[in-house]
């Protein structure tokens, strides 16, 4: 199971397949820049929350979370790539 965003992607689905022309788009997406869905059934939301530069590159360009292709900081030598 999934958030809202996995039952606005079956309903895009639907209406791409000619059961509700009128509603039909493109591509349902909800990341901005690129295409496909996140989505999780739980969710919690923290603010003031700052991330420092090396925070933003290790995420970016780190061994576990390099491949998610999360942009590092503008700083970074070789932004927006890590290397």
């Amino acid at each position: 199971a999934g958030g809202m965003d996995l039952y606005y992607l079956y309903l895009n689905g639907i209406a791409s397949a000619g059961l509700s022309q009128f509603y039909a788009t493109n591509n349902y997406t909800n990341i901005k820049n690129g295409y496909g869905i996140f989505s999780s059934r739980y969710g919690v939301e923290i603010n003031n929350v700052l991330l420092t530069t090396n925070s933003l590159d290790t995420l970016a360009c780190g061994s576990l979370t390099g491949h998610l292709k999360f942009l590092p900081s503008i700083l970074h030598p070789y932004y927006p790539a890590c290397n």
